[in-house]
Parts: structure tokens; sequence; C-alpha cells
């Protein structure tokens, strides 16, 4: 059954403003419910915003108000990459932007404190200068997001489709058996989502997966029907990750390398 899917830009006219596009796709694919094909292009332009590194309003800031509402911005996870092939390594930081400290008081693996609201990816020059600026919650439907307070955690990074851009993977908690990742690809241009609802058998904030060749990765989900778990290759075809028929795992593990 089709249902819609989104394709958000953000332009610039004077202050960026966010564009939201509705078009249709197919729904379903192999790795869970929501399951869905890449949503296409999401471009930001260099806007005002958190700090560059080494500035304040970093992964050291804490919410300062009474009622656990974020005071100042906080990176929650950075890593560097070569966003233009030049050989120097680009910063990018993942900001909390908004929202408020809750804590998970309940016995188990979700126990503890996360920071929720919105968030935001942003890549900067080696000196400071801010390249791009992207809305993160939009690659997850444009609800809530949440991540565990700790330290940044690292974003890791590979080029899945074979263009020479990183490409890293958010993710949030789905349950239990793993959590839900979003693929985004960034140059000096923008950040462009390549894949979303990608349900993985991992419980890391960003993953690398498995490479199957130049342009395709391997994920691991567990299937709760068939009480197994299964692989399945996404392939880069035509501008888009192209799932294939999944097999049952050879062995269970993780959907992210071990090594990052």
């Amino acid at each position: 059954m089709a249902r819609s899917m989104r394709i958000w830009r953000l332009a610039a006219t004077g202050a960026a403003a966010l564009q939201l596009v509705m078009t249709a796709a197919a729904c379903g694919g192999p790795e869970g419910p929501g399951e869905r094909p890449a949503i296409g292009d999401v471009a930001a332009a260099p806007t005002a915003g958190p700090s560059a590194p080494g500035a304040s309003g970093g992964a050291g800031s804490e919410p300062a108000k009474p009622d656990g509402t974020l005071a100042d911005p906080v990176v929650v996870g950075e890593g560097d990459a070569d966003l233009n092939g030049d050989g120097v390594a680009e910063r990018i930081r993942i900001w909390w932007t908004e929202g408020r400290e809750m804590d998970e008081s309940s016995p188990g693996p979700f126990a503890g404190a996360y920071r929720s609201g919105k968030f935001e990816a942003a890549a900067y020059e080696s000196g400071g200068r801010e390249l791009a600026r992207f809305a993160l919650n939009e690659a997850f439907g444009g609800g809530e997001m949440s991540f565990r307070k700790a330290e940044p955690f690292p974003l890791r990074f590979d080029d899945y489709n074979g263009d020479g851009a990183p490409d890293f993977a958010i993710g949030q908690r789905g349950g239990t058996n793993g959590s839900v990742y979003a693929l985004l690809t960034a140059s000096s241009d923008g950040f462009r989502v390549l894949a979303a609802d990608i349900y993985s058998a991992d419980s890391r904030e960003s993953i690398r997966y498995r490479k199957a060749g130049e342009r395709a990765f391997v994920n691991t989900y567990y299937d709760q029907q068939k009480g197994a778990y299964m692989d399945v290759v996404r392939r880069w075809r035509d501008g888009t990750f192209v799932a294939e028929e999944p097999a049952e795992a050879k062995e269970a593990r993780p959907a992210g390398l071990e090594d990052g």
C-alpha cells in the first residue's frame, strides 16, 4: 500500500526557511514496521546557530533552568571527515538545541537521564567557519528525538554509495532488540538523507555498517516473528538504496562493526 514520503529542503531567503515537500512513495521494506526507501535531498545552507568547534556552548554545557529545559546548546555527538576531498578533515557536530532533560527511573536497559527535544547537525571548516546545518529531527519524521546524557558520542563514517562523500548513520532506540537509523551524507554543500527508518540490531547512537561492495551495505536486524537475526543487503541503484531479499544471518551480531 502506498503512503506519503517527505522530502525536506532548507532554503535561504534572508533567513533560512524549511520547505516541506510531499511526494508519493512505495511503503514497506524487509527490516520491520515503518521501513521505507531513501527520502531524497536535504540540503542545508549555512545559518546562524550554535558555536563552532572550540567556542562556548560545547559538550560541557548543561541546562541551567530549574525546570530542566535547555539554556545553551550542547554537543551530543561529533566526528571528523573530509567533506570536499581536499585531504583536510572538517568537523561535524550534533547539537542539542531545544528541549529538556528527562529521567527514566524504571529498571532496565533504558534507565538513566536523557536529553530530549530538537537536534541539529552542523559542519565546520578546520578554522571554525560553519559550512552547513540540518534539522536532524526531520530525518526521523519531524518528531522529538532523545539521546542518553553522556559524553559526546563518536560519529562513524564510511562511503556507502561510492560518490566519495562521507556518510554516517544516526540512531534512535526502537526497543530492546535494536534502533531505528537514518543514513545521511555530508559535503561542503550541505547534508542529504540517503535512507531512513532502517531498523538495525544495535543500540549505539552512530554505527558503521558492513560494506557489501563499493555501493552497498549489509543491515542486520532481529525478526521477532521468525525468532532469528536477518541480513539484508541495501544496494545503491538510481539514486536510492534498494533492499534485496533478506536471508537468515549466519551469526547473531550487531549491525555495526565493533571497531566503529
